[in-house]
């Protein structure tokens, strides 16, 4: 069944009885890694753990829901070479992080992560973030797991216990989430598993938003595919267990999920530029998403014509009226760049032959430093040419995509032979960057810093307006200011 992503209302269909797993068997039927360890396991007792703090639904009994890929791969499958990526960017950084580049360490810890986790979203019944981060804790003493007593008064615990001879640890931690156009930020949790000091699993807890916190969702922007909301499974409480209920895609009219009517200004550069990233992703990742076979660039472009113009229109928009600079936008883009350069970063490494001709579509390069060199389409397709040497194709660009997804198969790839480093040097031999421009991550991620484009705009505009003042102000990126935890 086909799920064209331009249509703005779907027709909702009879939804069959949902399939019910068990959440741990989810988890290791999706995470290989996870198969042979206690992590699926542990996730199940952590959600459990804060059921008492969630709000049941009286009609299906679910207490929270969780998002992410991994429901998007139960749907439409997992990717081919979907997890080479990763990989890449755990074993092959040597050299390519400039020592004080916060931004790029930032940006590598996310593609570190990668696929490794899935967000638990849930609607409180009198309780507070702390209230929840209290209950993760304690379900995992009673799992015996022993706190670490020299993290107390610290923002974050420490927990550990030896399994079947490894080493496990995790880590809780809160997390302040971008600052909303109303200046009513959000609190997540988020919990890491190591064993043996070794990253597995990243879940993420946060309630859902309220009217005004829809603004920040880059999910509720007309620009994200529809099935980005649809996108979502049931957390169950049965005999005992923890269970995930798994339905086909639940459309629903847009109008019922977004605040259509409110004013544009509130919906954020960050969440607009995120939102297109998403519906790029879904191209990138799932080019048979569409319809029965996998579709070529051409009619990928077709789908996405209107969802682009509307993505493109609205980025430019924020710098006509100069919301861009006002200091919640500033913040929200502040925090959510690594975010978004480590999607951008992620699609340009899995497949630059679709990823880049569909960010140009929506206009997403031209609200990166990466403007500066790269002005026109016509330019683009020069330097995708040149990538496309490189792979010793010099005539018959359809089977680009098949060629290149076979080269990032080879499990002795080096990340300097992927998509982001192949587009540097190509640039380079395309006289579009300066030949001694750095060949390095460093480099890479400087191009696509969409916080450096609004600074510099910022910067050229300051004569003219000079409420702007304090926002060019701003100190550069440091680590604590990428993301702000903040005691409760």
């Amino acid at each position: 069944m086909a799920y064209p992503i331009e249509a703005n209302s779907l027709k909702k269909e009879p939804q069959p009885q949902g399939e019910k797993i068990l959440f741990a068997d989810f988890l290791r039927d999706f995470f290989p890694h996870l198969a042979k360890t206690a992590v699926p396991e542990i996730v199940s007792q952590m959600i459990l753990g804060i059921k008492d703090c969630c709000e049941v639904d009286s009609q299906t009994n679910a207490f929270a829901f969780q998002r992410g890929s991994l429901i998007k791969r139960k749907f439409f499958g997992t990717p081919e070479g979907y997890w080479n990526i990763t990989p890449l960017y755990t074993d092959n950084l040597a050299g390519l992080v400039e020592k004080d580049d916060a931004v790029a360490r930032s940006v590598v810890e996310i593609l570190q992560v990668g696929p490794s986790n899935t967000d638990i979203r849930y609607q409180p019944h009198n309780a507070r973030p702390q209230d929840v981060w209290f209950n993760l804790r304690k379900s995992m003493i009673e799992l015996g797991f022993l706190l670490d007593n020299q993290t107390k008064g610290e923002n974050f615990d420490l927990l550990s216990k030896v399994i079947d001879g490894q080493n496990y640890e995790i880590k809780i931690q809160p997390v302040l989430s971008c600052y909303s156009t109303n200046n009513k930020p959000r609190t997540f949790l988020s919990v890491i598993i190591y064993i043996n000091d070794c990253f597995q699993f990243k879940t993420s807890y946060g309630q859902t938003p309220d009217r005004w916190q829809i603004f920040d969702e880059q999910r509720r922007h007309n620009s994200s595919p529809d099935i980005e909301l649809a996108s979502k499974a049931d957390l169950v409480f049965h005999d005992g267990k923890l269970y995930t209920v798994i339905e086909l895609p639940r459309y629903e009219d847009k109008s019922q999920v977004i605040a259509i009517g409110e004013s544009p200004e509130y919906h954020t550069f960050s969440q607009i530029f995120g939102a297109a990233l998403r519906a790029i992703g879904i191209g990138t990742f799932w080019p048979g998403f569409f319809g029965e076979k996998n579709l070529s660039l051409d009619e990928l472009k077709v789908y996405y014509r209107s969802s682009a113009q509307t993505a493109k229109e609205k980025l430019a928009q924020k710098f006509v009226t100069n919301h861009i600079f006002e200091a919640p936008e500033v913040m929200q883009i502040m925090q959510r760049a690594p975010d978004l350069m480590a999607s951008f970063l992620t699609y340009l490494t899995y497949n630059p032959f679709l990823f880049l001709p569909l960010a140009s579509l929506y206009g997403l390069l031209d609200f990166l430093p990466l403007s500066s060199y790269l002005k026109t389409p016509e330019q683009l397709e020069m330097v995708l040419g040149t990538m496309r040497q490189e792979l010793g194709i010099t005539e018959g660009h359809e089977q680009t995509s098949l060629i290149y997804l076979e080269k990032i198969s080879n499990k002795n790839l080096k990340l300097t032979d992927t998509g982001p480093f192949m587009f540097i040097r190509a640039l380079k031999k395309s006289h579009f960057i300066p030949e001694d421009y750095p060949e390095t991550f460093s480099g890479i991620c400087r191009l696509i810093n969409p916080f450096l484009f609004i600074r510099d705009d910022a910067e050229k505009k300051i004569n003219a307006l000079s409420k702007m003042r304090s926002i060019v102000d701003i100190p550069k990126f440091t680590a604590d200011s990428l993301f702000i935890p903040r005691p409760f």
